[in-house]
């Protein structure tokens, strides 16, 4: 009989282990690692040209501008490498995790057992760090053999993002009018990749990532004398020959920059990173003055504007045309006869046929001649 109630009480123990063994872990009870993030300097490209007013030139050539929204994609090791997102079956331990009253890990389990953060909002710190916007933390994955992730970064955010378009070609079409400041950097799109590897995991550091420009920065710098000729109301800066569309991969463009991605942040991809799609042409206005509000200087009217489009080759059939557009408008002299409207146009065509490439910037130094 003794024997018997000692083998019972040896199965009820195994049957107990193995409930226990699966129980599911409340997040709240875990030893959470966390992850922070900072921004490294984007590829710089300097300005050329005597510049004394225009729209924002300098946009982030340098850093990221505070305030900017980033979408953040963190993803599991075996998700990233695998190129599938939220296949449980990928997963042993953190399929026991379930959040409750942790905030912090609500978004990475998202559904009690599948870790990823997808396109979270992310703001950038006048000091380049990097804060989700809904004041909650990164964690890495809840395992005892601590996991990597991967990491996919992309400006400017847009909502709707998921998963699926990392690796989806999204169609990119840039504004037509770039004149406003907010328009333009609306149009500057940018990836961001940790410098270390991809996937990775690295314990109380933050992990620095490398943001890169994956458009082509048109700017148009010109001078004009301030002649009797070429006194105007409104000044416009257009740009013909360009095409507007293109589709962008982020994944494929991530994996492009890590291959250039080193410890020099600084440094500028040379590939097509996103190329043009022929049929849609268009024209892109760069700036659009309408109050004459440039100061003069040493009799001389300098003014410098830009615009993003995507990266593109060009040929005898197809090829950037800069005008600067002079209007003066209709008026009643002190004779009381009507002036008409005066509209002139200055036309400068790139015959060099040098592609666009992403990341650069291409300046177009123009001095009007009365």
């Amino acid at each position: 009989m003794n024997r018997q109630i000692i083998m019972l009480a040896a199965v009820v123990a195994i049957i107990v282990g193995c409930s226990d063994n699966e129980t599911i872990i409340p997040a709240d009870e875990m030893d959470v690692d966390y992850m922070s993030f900072d921004v490294m300097s984007a590829p710089s490209v300097e300005l050329t040209g005597n510049v004394t007013r225009g729209t924002d030139t300098g946009f982030q050539t340098t850093s990221l501008s505070p305030n900017t929204r980033i979408g953040m994609f963190v993803m599991h090791e075996a998700d990233y490498e695998a190129k599938e997102f939220g296949q449980p079956e990928n997963y042993t331990d953190i399929r026991s995790v379930w959040h409750s009253g942790n905030t912090s890990l609500t978004s990475a389990y998202a559904d009690k057992h599948c870790y990823g953060y997808c396109n979270e909002e992310v703001k950038v710190n006048a000091d380049g760090s990097l804060v989700r916007t809904d004041a909650n933390q990164f964690v890495y994955p809840y395992s005892s053999d601590y996991e990597k992730v991967g990491v996919i970064a992309y400006s400017p955010r847009r909502e709707g993002m998921d998963y699926a378009d990392l690796f989806a070609a999204m169609p990119i079409i840039v504004d037509a009018d770039q004149s406003d400041n907010a328009v333009m950097r609306s149009n500057d799109i940018m990836i961001g990749v940790p410098y270390i590897n991809n996937p990775f995991r690295v314990e109380r550091a933050p992990i620095n990532l490398v943001f890169s420009h994956v458009m082509t920065k048109v700017t148009v710098n010109v001078s004009i004398p301030r002649v009797d000729a070429l006194l105007s109301d409104s000044i416009y800066v257009t740009i013909d020959g360009l095409l507007s569309k293109a589709y962008i991969t982020p994944y494929e463009v991530a994996e492009e920059l890590m291959a250039t991605v080193s410890k020099t942040p600084a440094q500028t991809p040379t590939q097509m990173l996103v190329n043009a799609v022929q049929g849609t042409e268009r024209t892109i206005t760069l700036l659009a003055d309408t109050g004459m509000t440039v100061p003069v200087a040493n009799d001389t009217l300098r003014l410098s504007c830009c615009a993003y489009v995507p990266a593109q080759t060009f040929s005898v059939d197809r090829y950037p045309v800069v005008k600067v557009h002079f209007i003066t408008k209709e008026y009643l002299d002190p004779f009381e006869v009507v002036v008409p409207e005066i509209r002139d146009e200055r036309a400068y065509s790139d015959k060099s046929y040098t592609p666009f490439r992403s990341g650069t910037n291409k300046v177009y130094n123009i001095v009007i001649e009365d």
